[in-house]
């Protein structure tokens, strides 16, 4: 072995250590020298990728050389963006505080190339270890000599040799590298080499990216444009190194009824491209090795595929030559069938239904890549949403490893981890995360000794209501809807005022007053304003509801809920609280509201499990229709005379980013065994609606209101945004309900 492989990495581990490679401007220089050097040696390159697949010089410059002066020249347009600090959003349970991932280098790259694209699968990878800022070290194939030698010899001359460092050779070199400790290794190549890297890596704890293959199917529908069907399908394949491209057709799925048309046309357009006699055409590469060779004329030559080529079969041991060849119906137990082609080779396999083509291909290990031919809508989402491969592409065949918006990786058998682009970048960055706090809001509750008042405190406050994070910063409020009664604490009134206490800011400017002791509060949906208003109560006005108050917390009832006219449940008394995103009732309520939702939602859709709210349908048409099929829940409220707190559809039926409609009223378990008797009306119904409390009083108010719009002097009728309602003392009190949201599709946090 010439190299010491030890000593090479002791060098690359001091230049790291060094903050050498971790400057933008060192970075930049690397990638620089790169396009330098592919400019500079164009002609050797291509004469390099001639003497090792005689590749035609117009693939070695399209789909390498250029590949990675543009995977360069991306790395250098965003580098700067990519390298700042991405801001996060931070939570209730770390205020105040801001929040920042930081990319940083991994430190020292083994990079293990393969041969089919040698100069591209190479230097790919290292663009992006040098743009995160890393220290490399590349192992080219020892398969494709020509390219390697240069590789060696060209990265020597154009690149930071103190940095990056080139290891030639075979399996003892490999090996050896492999022994080594790394952060991270980058492998090109076949399964079986890729498990043996992964073993290595395990010695080290060292992850990996492993660029695997496997068998890359295509569908072809019928209906399609034919013509230029079959010249990209030939494109992938044929056009792009003879097959011998991980990412290359592997075998064509069409139905019976359409495969002779699609074989003709294949073999119209091979005609074309590669004459009568394509094993003398200047534009089809030829098989690497003599190995490869061999193994290609086996899969054709088994027995079980004997009368299957209706196509080609030619070959030529001693160019290493084989022509373009079409199978026909080849068995599922053949050898071509049960290992990746990488070859010239087509089988087109045919099935009754071009549905069916889903299951033959999900039967099989994961794919690299998956092809879908077809004009048919319902066909490609069907495709996409089943078919689990590295990459899709619908309509084309392996150019969305050209768009450098998009991850390449493979998925199971193919492989594992991603790059290309921005991902590239981030393949070999560390995401640091940081947190940073000042000495302010520290809360007690967090420490020693623990109490049960202290559980109960930070329980409100993971459950995401903003009066929890007040009540961690300020001291606790008088307005406990989380608990039942025998858990609440005595009665303060923390920050806000919400309770019978008199420490509040309300309390404190009321009692030398200043202000009434009232608050109103006004909230939008996810993307809209809101206002909060401390010491004005719009008593005098009668554009709202009113009711009375329990003397000691802000609940109201007793109420009945009914589903229009019919009667669900008695008894119910209940809080508002714009700090929960749903709402929740105790379990028998919440059975009552979910057995009368379901008996409407049957109609109109079908259960479907969604990741966001555990009760979801799928609409049979829209969303908007599926709302339309439900009428309002009614709390009527009977201390005094009768008056009705209105849930439009909208106010307990919420759309799912995945176009669900989902139950926005949960099961006040949820919030564990000291809320099982809660009952609480959420943001959701609360969103456009203002909502008053007037402690002098003890009474709470409600009305519609456009709250993007603050009222100049909310206790003037005239000024302020409150709708009037039709009537105090039947069910029209919340008018508009339904038209005011229909059309808002509701934000879901964690409640």
């Amino acid at each position: 072995m010439a190299v010491d492989v030890a000593e090479v990495v002791a060098e690359l581990k001091a230049t790291y250590t060094s903050g050498k490679t971790k400057s933008c401007e060192w970075r930049e220089s690397q990638l620089k020298a790169l396009i330098k050097m592919a400019n500079d040696h164009e002609k050797d390159i291509i004469e390099a990728l001639r003497s090792d697949l005689n590749k035609p010089e117009f693939e070695a410059f399209v789909h390498e050389i250029s590949t990675v002066k543009s995977s360069c020249k991306l790395a250098l347009k965003e580098l700067r963006r990519w390298m700042v600090p991405e801001k996060a959003k931070t939570s209730s349970t770390t205020f105040p505080s801001s929040a920042e991932i930081v990319s940083e280098p991994l430190g020292v790259i083994l990079i293990i190339s393969t041969w089919n694209y040698p100069f591209l699968l190479s230097l790919d990878p290292v663009v992006g270890a040098i743009a995160a800022g890393n220290a490399v070290v590349l192992k080219p194939s020892d398969i494709a000599p020509a390219t390697s030698s240069l590789l060696s010899k060209l990265l020597g001359e154009y690149m930071d040799s103190s940095a990056v460092k080139v290891v030639e050779g075979a399996v003892p070199e490999t090996t050896a590298l492999l022994e080594q400790k790394w952060d991270k290794i980058f492998y090109t190549g076949n399964g079986k080499v890729g498990r043996i890297v992964l073993a290595a890596a395990v010695k080290h704890l060292t992850p990996v990216i492993l660029e695997l293959g496997g068998k890359s199917p295509v569908v072809v529908d019928k209906n399609i444009n034919l013509e230029v069907a079959t010249r990209r399908i030939i494109g992938g394949k044929w056009a792009s190194n003879c097959g011998q491209t991980c990412v290359s057709p592997d075998y064509v799925i069409t139905t019976k009824a359409f495969a002779s048309k699609l074989i003709d046309a294949l073999i119209s357009e091979l005609e074309k491209f590669y004459g009568k006699e394509p094993l003398k055409s200047l534009d089809l590469s030829s098989i690497v090795n003599s190995s490869h060779f061999e193994r290609l004329t086996k899969l054709m030559d088994d027995e079980k595929v004997f009368g299957k080529v209706v196509h080609g079969g030619q070959r030529n041991k001693t160019n290493l030559r084989i022509a373009p060849t079409i199978l026909l119906d080849v068995p599922e137990d053949s050898l071509i069938m049960n290992e990746e082609i990488f070859g010239p080779l087509l089988p087109i396999m045919t099935v009754n239904k071009i549905e069916d083509s889903i299951n033959v291909i999900n039967a099989r290990e994961k794919p690299l890549a998956a092809y879908l031919f077809t004009n048919d809508k319902k066909l490609m989402d069907e495709f996409v949403g089943s078919v689990s491969a590295g990459g899709l592409c619908i309509n084309d065949t392996t150019l969305h490893l050209a768009e450098s918006s998009l991850p390449f990786g493979g998925v199971g058998g193919s492989g594992m981890g991603s790059y290309h682009g921005k991902f590239s970048f981030d393949a070999f960055s560390h995401k640091k995360a940081v947190l940073k706090r000042s000495f302010a809001g520290d809360i007690a509750a967090r420490y020693p000794p623990y109490t049960t008042r202290k559980l109960q405190l930070l329980k409100a406050l993971l459950n995401g209501s903003i009066l929890g994070i007040l009540r961690a910063l300020f001291g606790w409020c008088g307005y406990h809807q989380e608990f039942s009664p025998s858990l609440r604490p005595p009665f303060t009134d923390g920050v806000l005022g919400l309770g019978s206490g008199e420490t509040s800011i309300l309390s404190q400017l009321s009692s030398q007053g200043l202000i009434k002791k009232a608050m109103a509060l006004c909230s939008s949906d996810k993307n809209g304003p809101g206002y909060l208003v401390l010491g004005d109560s719009l008593s005098n006005s009668p554009y709202i509801t009113w009711r009375s108050l329990s003397n000691n917390h802000l609940e109201l009832g007793p109420a009945d809920i009914l589903y229009e006219d019919n009667l669900l449940v008695s008894g119910l008394h209940f809080s508002l609280d714009s700090g929960t995103t749903y709402s929740y009732f105790s379990p028998a309520i919440y059975q009552a509201v979910l057995s009368q939702v379901k008996e409407l939602a049957s109609k109109a859709g079908t259960p479907v499990v969604d990741p966001y709210l555990s009760v979801c349908w799928k609409p049979l048409t829209s969303s908007d229709n599926f709302l339309e099929s439900f009428g309002s829940l009614y709390l009527s409220i009977t201390s005094d005379n009768t008056v009705y707190f209105q849930l439009a559809p909208v106010d307990y039926l919420a759309i799912s980013p995945l176009d669900n409609v989902c139950l926005g009223i949960l099961d006040s378990q949820e919030l564990g065994p000291e809320s099982e008797n809660l009952n609480i009306i959420g943001d959701l119904p609360l969103q456009q609606r203002l909502v008053i409390y007037d402690y002098e009083n003890q009474e709470i108010s409600w009305g519609d209101a456009d709250c993007s719009d603050l009222p100049v002097q909310l206790s003037s009728p005239d000024m302020h945004p409150v709708k009037k309602r039709k009537g105090e003392s039947h069910k029209g009190n919340d008018i508009s309900r339904l038209h005011m949201r229909k059309k808002r599709k509701q934000n879901f946090n964690s409640p």
